[in-house]
């Protein structure tokens, strides 16, 4: 199963869109204009990227043959990757968030809008890593067999013959045979 998530360093450019805010040379309609354009694109990667994401637990359920530890192996997989992705994303989150506490005015207007819908975007990405490792680790849990009923023999109902049991174990086994004749 591929697992070949990779963060692009475009999806969250929160530098870029600090610069752009900060420029007092482009006019606020265009700035609006970039960041809406920056945004669609940040959301369509997230739905490719939660699309993947779906594609490798489908691949996981549909391998009946595939063991808890393969399945946990992909989980701890999706976690290192989703390190990665948060390494790239959460200090643009930050500074976004900073900037937006900084400035309550920026908080009410359009340009806040577009910045709390771009931090959304991000946590709904790095969200999305662990939303399927915890259904592949679910996966792995009910593969495993473990129930959480205990289960009980329940005693025979007819009377055993306990000489004829221990003759056809006896010719079953022989090696058990030999050792008794010991």
């Amino acid at each position: 199963m591929p697992v070949d998530l990779q963060v692009s360093a475009d999806i969250f450019s929160f530098a870029a869109t600090q610069e752009l805010v900060a420029s007092q040379e482009i006019p606020l309609a265009v700035k609006l204009a970039r960041l809406r354009d920056n945004q669609e694109r940040s959301e369509a990667d997230l739905k490719r990227h939660i699309k993947d994401l779906d594609r490798i637990y489908d691949y996981a359920k549909r391998q009946k043959d595939a063991s808890t530890e393969y399945l946990t192996q992909v989980a701890n997989i999706l976690l290192e990757r989703e390190r990665a992705a948060a390494e790239v994303i959460n200090p643009g989150t930050e500074t976004l968030r900073g900037n937006l506490m900084l400035r309550p005015d920026m908080a009410q207007s359009e340009l806040g809008e577009i910045f709390q819908k771009s931090l959304d975007i991000a946590t709904r990405y790095l969200n999305a890593f662990s939303e399927t490792r915890e259904k592949l680790v679910t996966l792995a849990r009910e593969r495993t067999g473990v129930s959480s009923s205990v289960k009980r023999a329940k005693p025979a109902n007819k009377k055993v013959d306990w000489a004829e049991l221990s003759r056809e174990h006896i010719a079953r086994y022989p090696k058990i045979r030999a050792r008794l004749a010991e």
